[in-house]
């Protein structure tokens, strides 16, 4: 049944609740406070999916982030998902996501680590990985028609390496002008970046 308490519960032993609220006032907010004083590696917090036909993909459970917006209305903010991506007996693969809101896109994928290491950044639609860090290859990969390594000062002065999807490589500096190309045929221009018809051009 349902109960409301005040002050303090303390229970020995386990606990089995079909739901649990915990609500807080704006001078004493709510907490869930688990501590453990023993020997061992501290509390556990336990999300946990006993479905009895498990399947691929299946969200096993998500840590959500809500909060009012300027017209009184509840929405989630941000979440934390945590995803089966395999069942299989013996090979279980799982795989967390984050996910922030932005605006009326709702939430969109921002971050993913696969079970193997691997680790996806999604572009600002949330739709495609466009920075991943291959694990196994212990590679930063940019996916981008044209990507790379750029850096940015305050005031706008960049630098940085970049390709572009003809598989050429420029080196940038100042206000992103090229100083270097390197051509996927092998050639080399420093000073310039179109016209390079010898293996070294120095303009």
């Amino acid at each position: 049944t349902d109960a409301d308490l005040s002050g303090t519960l303390d229970v020995t032993g386990a606990v089995t609740a079909g739901g649990l609220t915990v609500n807080g006032s704006s001078a004493d907010l709510a907490v869930l406070n688990y501590t453990d004083d023993g020997a061992g590696q501290g509390p556990n917090l336990f999300l946990r999916r006993t479905s009895a036909s498990p399947a691929d993909n299946d969200v096993l459970g998500s840590v959500i982030y809500q909060g009012k917006d300027s017209g009184g209305n509840t929405t989630s903010m941000a979440e934390i998902k945590a995803i089966a991506t395999d069942v299989t007996d013996g090979s279980e693969i799982a795989s967390l996501n984050l996910r922030t809101r932005n605006g009326s896109s709702g939430q969109l994928d921002r971050l993913k680590i696969d079970g193997n290491g691997d680790i996806s950044f999604y572009e600002d639609t949330g739709t495609t990985p466009k920075l991943f860090w291959d694990a196994s290859a212990e590679s930063l990969l940019a996916d981008r028609a044209s990507s790379g390594y750029m850096f940015e000062t305050s005031g706008g002065i960049r630098a940085g390496i970049r390709s572009d999807d003809q598989n050429n490589l420029t080196l940038r500096a100042g206000t992103d002008a090229i100083k270097m190309h390197v051509g996927a045929d092998g050639n080399v221009g420093i000073g310039l970046s179109s016209n390079i018809d010898r293996k070294l051009h120095v303009e």
